[in-house]
């Protein structure tokens, strides 16, 4: 099945993190259209604050999956934000309690990303050149994508030097 169009009007009428309708489309053009080396770190902030929000994700970040893992496939990028993104998504969509669900007409394409997610996070491990953080997300995308949804959200706190070191010291 093939992603949502980006031109669909549902984009303008679904919800994003806080509950508020938010069109992500905007951001993801951006990304899809910015050119190798480009400073994204504004549409990354806008993303993540737009599509998840202390556990919180709406339809919008649902939606936003597979045009990430599209966007990613297409221009071969291997920016860490998308899997730990997408991750952080498919975790709250199963562990957050009061997130809405998934309607069925989307589970295909949706359900399809996230194993594409994972087949690019395995190849991100198997690279030598990847950095830490980079493999560290890689083995959250793998574990969430294989449906351990605590230890995959788990690992991605651990993303975090300083709370994994935190961690460490207990044992």
């Amino acid at each position: 099945m093939e992603n949502l169009s980006l031109s669909d009007p549902i984009w303008q009428q679904v919800n994003g993190a806080y509950g508020v309708t938010y069109d992500a489309t905007k951001a993801l053009k951006r990304l899809e259209a910015a050119k190798e080396g480009a400073n994204l770190s504004k549409i990354w902030e806008e993303l993540w604050v737009e599509l998840h929000h202390k556990g919180a994700v709406g339809l919008a970040s649902y939606l936003a999956v597979p045009q990430l893992i599209s966007i990613a496939k297409k221009k071969n990028l291997t920016d860490w934000n998308i899997p730990a993104l997408c991750s952080t998504i498919e975790q709250q969509r199963v562990l957050g309690e009061t997130n809405q669900r998934l309607p069925s007409e989307f589970n295909v394409s949706y359900f399809e990303a996230l194993d594409e997610m994972k087949v690019m996070a395995l190849e991100v491990l198997q690279n030598e050149d990847s950095v830490d953080l980079s493999k560290t997300i890689a083995m959250s995308a793998v574990a969430t994508a294989n449906g351990q949804f605590q230890l995959g959200k788990a690992i991605l706190q651990f993303a975090d030097e300083k709370l994994l070191m935190e961690f460490l010291i207990q044992f």
